[in-house]
C-alpha cells in the first residue's frame, strides 16, 4: 500500500470516528507510530504491538499512582 493510500485510510478512520462522536488516541507516541506506519517504516502488526505496549505502560503507571496514593490516606 502506498504512503498516500495509508494516509487516506487513517484520515478516513479519523473522520468516521469524529462523526460518530468518538475520539481517537492523541498520545504523541501513538501518533508517531501512525506516521511511521504511513511512511512504511513499520508494518501494521508492529504498530499494533507498540500501541499495546503504550497501553500497558499507561495502565502500570495508573496502578502505581493509585498504590502510592493509598498510603497517603
Amino acid at each position: 500500500m502506498s504512503e498516500e493510500k495509508r494516509r487516506a485510510v487513517f484520515e478516513s478512520v479519523q473522520d468516521k470516528a469524529r462523526k460518530a462522536g468518538l475520539e481517537l488516541e492523541n498520545d504523541p507516541v501513538f501518533l508517531k507510530g501512525i506516521e511511521r506506519w504511513i511512511i512504511g517504516e513499520i508494518d501494521i502488526a508492529t504498530l499494533r504491538g507498540d500501541y499495546l505496549d503504550l497501553l500497558v505502560r499507561r495502565e502500570d503507571s495508573a496502578w502505581l499512582k493509585h498504590q502510592s496514593n493509598k498510603g497517603k490516606r
